[in-house]
């Protein structure tokens, strides 16, 4: 629905984070600094996600300026993460939030399995079955 208002993100607007700067930029003491998004479905969130993360719902934000939760604009810096660069809501939520006036959005493209792989800690829920493991059989 357009209302004249809202910015159609691009691609080329979006800039990514690496796993380092993630560590850096969650380890800063600094209270509001910045925020990990993961805007996977809960129960994906639940069965594992990155510590600190909150799990954001992409209709849980209006692409429009103030479109967002208070809470989640207090933060300087926006994190937004998915499973790897194939996340098409992990995208999607990095341009929604762009497109709120956040000025501070990232994107964090190797998402959840790039952080494993590079030996980081993740949050999981005892007996939850990850995302990952789903896809290799019932």
């Amino acid at each position: 629905m357009a209302t004249g208002c809202e910015r159609n993100i691009t691609d080329a607007e979006i800039r990514s984070v690496t796993t380092a700067e993630v560590r850096q930029m969650t380890q800063t003491k600094k209270e509001g600094f910045a925020l990990l998004i993961d805007p996977r479905s809960a129960r994906e969130y639940q069965a594992e996600h990155l510590p600190g993360a909150i799990n954001l719902a992409l209709t849980a934000v209006e692409e429009r300026q103030g479109g967002v939760d208070p809470k989640v604009s207090q933060y300087k810096n926006l994190i937004v993460y998915g499973d790897d660069p194939g996340s098409p809501v992990a995208r999607a939520m990095t341009k929604r939030l762009m497109a709120t006036g956040h000025k501070a959005v990232r994107w964090y493209s190797g998402g959840l399995r790039e952080w494993v792989s590079a030996g980081n800690p993740t949050i999981k829920k005892p007996g939850a079955a990850a995302a990952s493991d789903a896809t290799g059989g019932p």
